[in-house]
């Protein structure tokens, strides 16, 4: 699949996520629509303390780019990892904004290789707008009984939570969960400053 049509195809169905706490956005993460709510990881929403969460769409072709859906968060988790282990987490939601949109589905038939290219799609660094990234599957192995792929892909913060397609199918391979190598951005301007 050509990655234009893939980001075409499924954006509608990325999500934005904010922790927040007295209305005010103190964490960021991103996830995707499924049939029944919204999957992202655990550790997006277990980042900090907080009171409720906000979801919200890149609708940048809209006039109000700044509409939330706002819910209380012990309301919505129906199951979650622990973050060390699977680090994933299911928002069981069926909110009206999300009729029409696309819905991701795991493909269980999906033989992943290493060296095949993906598609990953998120909000990098709280940014309100969704980011499409492309890479390759670099390595495969088991850590911990789960299936990790290692991407060569731009994974920043804000990322995590997001689907990881394969561009062979089109089909949802995996959840984006966090850069295990490299510098962020705090490190890389200290090793600017110290240098």
């Amino acid at each position: 699949m050509d990655p234009i049509k893939c980001f075409q195809e499924c954006r509608s169905g990325v999500v934005q996520i904010f922790l927040e706490r007295d209305h005010q956005k103190i964490g960021s993460g991103s996830g995707f629509l499924v049939s029944g709510g919204i999957i992202t990881n655990s550790h997006v929403i277990r980042a900090t303390d907080f009171d409720a969460i906000a979801i919200r769409f890149d609708e940048s072709d809209a006039a109000d780019q700044n509409s939330y859906i706002r819910v209380i968060i012990n309301d919505v988790i129906a199951t979650e990892s622990l973050e060390n282990e699977r680090d994933y987490a299911f928002l069981k939601m069926e909110e009206p904004e999300f009729n029409g949109r696309h819905l991701f589905t795991f493909s269980e038939k999906e033989t992943v290789k290493v060296g095949q290219m993906i598609a990953f799609m998120g909000y990098p660094f709280g940014m309100y707008n969704l980011t499409c990234h492309t890479g390759y599957i670099s390595s495969i192995y088991e850590k911990n009984d789960v299936l990790v792929y290692q991407i060569d892909g731009s994974v920043n913060g804000g990322n995590s939570g997001g689907p990881l397609i394969s561009l062979d199918s089109g089909n949802l391979i995996g959840i984006v969960t966090r850069a295990q190598t490299g510098l962020i951005e705090e490190q890389f301007n200290n090793l600017y400053e110290t240098s």
